[in-house]
């Protein structure tokens, strides 16, 4: 999950690809440098007509402010690391 990612599409061009509608607060700016912590425009299992902005990376149930979340992490000890507790057991 580390890296850079960009989503540089027009909003018009975005909705009708995916058949949704931004209903992100702020609504959507296409970008070139969309970094780890910052916010990306995703469809959800739960809501597939819609596209929303969530956060890049994984909050830990225990954290106060999102700043510490992590953005990736090893698959061979995902499974044995506290941070990913609640993530692993329900995902």
């Amino acid at each position: 999950m580390c890296g850079r990612n960009s989503l540089f599409i027009d909003q018009a061009d975005l909705e009708a690809r995916f058949d949704a509608e931004v209903v992100a607060d702020g609504g959507y700016t296409p970008r070139y440098n969309i970094a780890p912590g910052d916010d990306l425009h995703i469809i959800t299992n739960e809501a597939s007509d819609e596209i929303d902005a969530y956060h890049w990376g994984l909050i830990p149930f225990w954290a106060d402010e999102p700043e510490e979340g992590i953005i990736n992490a090893r698959s061979e000890t995902a499974d044995e690391k506290r941070v990913f507790e609640r993530a692993w057991e329900s995902r």
